[in-house]
């Protein structure tokens, strides 16, 4: 994926602040939920380009990615039970399990 407005290269220094601030690993696995850290202030303190970037939760690019990244799919598990048996070719798609209202 990516954030399309951004360089490689800002990507690369967001990269590294996020592993010199250990919000990541050597690895540039996330170490934490970034929704329950400040990562905004500790990467616009090492990156100052990052301060022309939008950053709000759930609604910039970035803040997506990094959710992304650290695999906090929580829509998902809403409909854990559907997903799976429509995986499994078990259920059409729309076809509910009566379990949850639907509107």
């Amino acid at each position: 994926m990516g954030v399309r407005q951004m360089s490689e290269e800002l990507s690369s220094k967001i990269a590294a602040a996020l592993v010199r601030t250990e919000l990541a690993d050597d690895r540039g696995y996330l170490q934490q939920d970034p929704r329950n850290t400040m990562w905004r202030e500790l990467i616009a303190g090492q990156v100052p380009e990052v301060a022309k970037l939008p950053l709000e939760d759930d609604l910039s690019p970035i803040s997506e990615e990094l959710n992304m990244a650290y695999a906090s799919h929580e829509i998902v598990a809403e409909f854990m039970e559907e997903t799976l048996a429509w995986m499994a070719g078990e259920r059409e798609i729309g076809q509910s399990t009566g379990g949850v209202a639907k509107s």
